[in-house]
């Protein structure tokens, strides 16, 4: 009965099969199931973008919003993390992956002081 087992392998997938197609399909990690929290900071870029760069931040940061106050370059976000240091990290990840430096992180103090 070979023809017999082979057919029932593809018709009845393993445990480990229907948990690798799970994990395919969208099954979340316990990480990804914890709570994120969306965190609002600005970074201050070192060099003001062109259109062209601008348009690659954006490609990569769009939770972001770019604009220059009195010659200062910066990006404000509102990213999605489980904390403010893992939201600035990727940030700051993102910003470097596109090409740009940061000059420095501002935040609000109740973006510090936020509970919970």
């Amino acid at each position: 009965m070979p023809g017999t087992s082979a057919a029932l392998s593809t018709a009845v997938p393993t445990r480990n099969a229907r948990y690798r197609r799970r994990r395919q399909v969208g099954a979340h990690s316990e990480r990804e199931d914890a709570i994120m929290k969306e965190h609002e900071f600005t970074l201050i870029l070192t060099t003001d973008p062109s259109e062209e760069e601008a348009d690659r931040l954006y490609g990569c940061c769009d939770d972001g919003t770019l604009f220059t106050i009195a010659g200062v370059p910066q990006i404000h976000f509102h990213r999605a993390a489980l904390s403010l240091e893992e939201a600035i990290r990727s940030a700051i990840g993102d910003v470097r992956a596109a090409g740009f430096d940061v000059e420095r992180v501002e935040m609000e103090p109740e973006a510090v002081t936020q509970l919970g």
